[in-house]
């Protein structure tokens, strides 16, 4: 017996059909690149990203928004810019060549219209800081309206809204101020995050749409539009207001936290619709073939995130070598020669190499989850398909600080001291000087949370169990205050990359003016060579 959230994510599947915009027709004119740019642009793509930390699912969206907002920046004629558009998608390699029909570029040019006519309407409304921010959010809104356009995830919203029903109705949360309503928009915004690992900038979309459903359909230019888009500029400010609060609140990701278990059993049931389509209602009913189809995917997902993670490890060490480097010569060196008049080598060794090091250990060191997790996830997926009931979650939320919370801090600030005065002692006795140790910190905090961001993504499919050891408690004490500053810095500095700077807006655009230049120069040999035969 198939329960009706399962039911229902199996009837919507079984009425899809691939959106007839995005199939070229028989004879009918195709956005094609020559060989040698997609390759060349491809290989930038890879050298882009070596030195950009960022999960794997968030490359694709990244190059929309980038290649986006570069067009909006530096390019002042919109003429032709949806098709130029896909052009470079599919240098990039994220869409298929010579296969996507070109009038695909005629509601992309619409979206790129609407961005640019409502980010008119608000550069003369706010200040200039303000305007900044909203102008980027509008990009981003631009961003993931293009993204659901030529990427349409079906499968994936058939089975949030299965994975949302299923779970709303057994979560108690207490101790909050906020409303019923408030509670069940963070409850989809846990499932969306935990479920496909959204960031703030697609959750921020999806809220808008809730705001205004209609922002997809108003990408005609005409008068009536035109008023729409009016009225939602002079209430963007307050909306946006609303939303990024949403965003930020803690409990979220506290709800995410309680629906690990639940994204993994879901995670699996969108691979098994998303692979078997038609069949996938026979695999359900049928306890034992659904028991090895959930072992393959387990098996082959764990194989997957490995290769994920080797490469994420490589791109992270990478960056924070190159990184590394960059400030040693340019700062440390000349730091050590004009206020101590001597270099202390060993101290700049040590700097430059130690981190990547560790980094690179701590990213090694991961290892496959093993058949028992494999049998727990069975169990749950066979447990979500029949209806089998949920166990209630209950999440209260903190209450008003009493004289233990007093305590606690004052014990966690003592860990912090402990932690960092204990490695600031060992740095002092290698003759690290000021700027030195602070490097060597601020690094510290970097890689240590960058390395278990990269330890959490290995497990993602490893079935959550109430099981503590003491000797895991003793290492979170000292290293805890590390990470917790490393997340820190993360999330304050997010934005600020040299490297990414200088490949954007210095490399990029000239780069990619190049290979246009030389695909068309390729296209008019070719046009010659066929006029000789």
């Amino acid at each position: 017996m198939i329960s009706k959230e399962i039911t229902k994510l199996l009837d919507t599947i079984q009425d899809y059909t691939y959106p007839e915009y995005l199939v070229a027709k028989e004879h009918e004119p195709r956005i094609s690149i020559g060989e040698i740019v997609s390759r060349a642009a491809q290989y930038y793509e890879k050298a882009r990203y070596s030195i950009e930390y960022k999960e794997e699912h968030l490359l694709r969206r990244t190059a929309i928004e980038r290649i986006l907002r570069r067009r909006l920046t530096i390019d002042f004629t919109q003429e032709k810019s949806g098709e130029l558009f896909l052009i470079e998608l599919i240098q990039t390699g994220y869409l298929p060549n010579n296969e996507l029909p070109k009038r695909v570029a005629i509601p992309v040019q619409a979206i790129i219209n609407k961005t640019v006519f409502f980010i008119s309407l608000l550069e003369h409304t706010y200040a200039e800081k303000q305007y900044s921010h909203s102008r980027s959010l509008i990009i981003k809104l631009a961003t993931s309206e293009i993204d659901d356009l030529l990427f349409p995830a079906i499968v994936d919203e058939a089975t949030l809204k299965a994975f949302y029903r299923n779970v709303k109705d057994h979560i108690t949360i207490t101790r909050s101020k906020k409303s019923a309503k408030e509670h069940e928009v963070q409850i989809y915004l846990a499932c969306r995050r935990g479920l496909f690992k959204e960031d703030d900038a697609t959750l921020f979309y999806h809220l808008w749409l809730m705001y205004y459903p209609e922002w997809t359909e108003l990408n005609d230019a005409n008068e009536e539009t035109d008023e729409k888009l009016k009225k939602i500029a002079e209430e963007f400010n307050s909306i946006r207001i609303l939303i990024e609060e949403q965003l930020k609140s803690p409990l979220q990701q506290r709800l995410v936290t309680k629906l690990k278990n639940d994204i993994i059993y879901f995670s699996v049931i969108r691979k098994i619709v998303a692979k078997y389509r038609e069949t996938s209602r026979e695999i359900f009913e049928d306890p034992e073939r659904l028991h090895f189809v959930v072992k393959d995917i387990a098996e082959e997902e764990y194989r997957n995130i490995h290769k994920r993670i080797r490469k994420s490890s490589w791109h992270a060490v990478i960056y924070i070598f190159m990184t590394k480097i960059l400030l040693a010569l340019a700062v440390e060196l000349p730091f050590d020669l004009i206020i101590y008049k001597e270099v202390q080598y060993v101290a700049l060794a040590i700097n430059v190499i130690f981190h990547p090091l560790l980094l690179f250990a701590m990213t090694t060191s991961i290892t496959e989850p093993g058949s028992q997790n494999t049998t727990t996830i069975s169990k749950g997926v066979r447990s979500v398909v029949c209806g089998n009931g949920h166990d209630m979650i209950i999440l209260q939320m903190a209450k008003a600080r009493s004289s233990w919370g007093y305590v606690t801090g004052i014990l966690y600030l003592a860990m912090f001291l402990l932690s960092f005065g204990t490695i600031i002692w060992v740095l002092s006795r290698l003759n690290f000087n000021i700027l030195g140790i602070t490097f060597f910190m601020f690094f510290l905090t970097f890689v240590s949370y960058f390395g278990l961001r990269i330890r959490f993504i290995a497990r993602r499919w490893i079935v959550h169990t109430d099981e503590h050891k003491f000797t895991t408690f003793l290492w979170d004490l000292f290293t805890l205050p590390i990470i917790s500053l490393g997340r820190w810095l993360v999330l304050k500095f997010a934005s600020i990359n040299i490297f990414v700077f200088i490949m954007d807006f210095i490399i990029e655009a000239p780069f990619k003016i190049i290979l246009r230049a030389i695909d068309t120069f390729a296209l008019f040999i070719k046009e010659k060579k066929d006029e000789i035969y």
